[in-house]
């Protein structure tokens, strides 16, 4: 299975059998992947159902305090800065983002979750160059977020929107997925506490090189 055929899963549904586990991904890699060994070891708890948003329906939105837009905006910032070190990042730079003892649900590869600041790190150390293996120009981004303070806790629900167009093959790729983040506060920020990643679907899109709008990034 190539990177792009996703895994199909609801996010009520986060623990079902349907998560492909990082060993039968990696022994359908082409030989030149396998090399890179199996992903790191998650850290074997069950994962728990992320939190939803909170319903608004016919309340409208109220207008947030002065301090909970600057902390709006923290959480924002974190979540558009986790999307810009995952394309021009490292693992030590993204692991930083997240709380010495958060946890992380990798649900697009693996089926456990990742306990603590080092399992995430050793994570990102192996996902970052799988993700962007042989390629160029990709756009990590999340969509439509909605993010819900508890004093010193939050809670971020956004869409995932990823794209990329790998060298050695001329085909753009795109998914889409989603964001369930529960933040904490910690020494004046704020940091990912429990985090779940989700891919819903991915799409081949038209071949860049037969399109002007990408010639510009065509290797020569």
């Amino acid at each position: 299975m190539r990177r792009r055929d996703f895994i199909k899963t609801g996010v009520g549904a986060v623990a079902a059998a349907g998560v492909m586990s990082a060993r039968a991904l990696a022994a359908e890699e082409p030989a030149k992947k396998k090399d890179r060994g199996f992903p790191p070891i998650a850290g074997g708890f069950d994962i728990p159902i992320p939190p939803q948003p909170v319903l608004r329906f016919g309340e409208g939105e109220r207008i947030p305090s002065p301090d909970e837009l600057v902390d709006i905006l923290a959480i924002q910032r974190l979540q558009m800065t986790y999307g810009h070190l995952h394309e021009h990042g490292t693992a030590d730079e993204i692991a930083a983002l997240f709380h010495p003892e958060a946890e992380l649900y990798a649900l697009y590869l693996v089926g456990k979750g990742f306990r603590g600041r080092d399992q995430i790190r050793d994570w990102y150390a192996w996902w970052l160059p799988f993700y962007a293996e042989d390629g160029e120009c990709y756009r990590h981004r999340p969509l439509n977020q909605v993010i819900d303070l508890h004093g010193d806790r939050a809670v971020s629900n956004s869409v995932l929107v990823a794209e990329g167009a790998p060298r050695a093959n001329d085909q753009w790729t795109s998914c889409v997925g989603r964001y369930v983040h529960e933040l904490i506060r910690h020494e004046g920020g704020w940091l990912f506490w429990r985090s779940w990643i989700t891919l819903h679907s991915g799409t081949a899109l038209s071949p860049r090189k037969s399109h002007p709008r990408f010639l510009w990034n065509t290797p020569e």
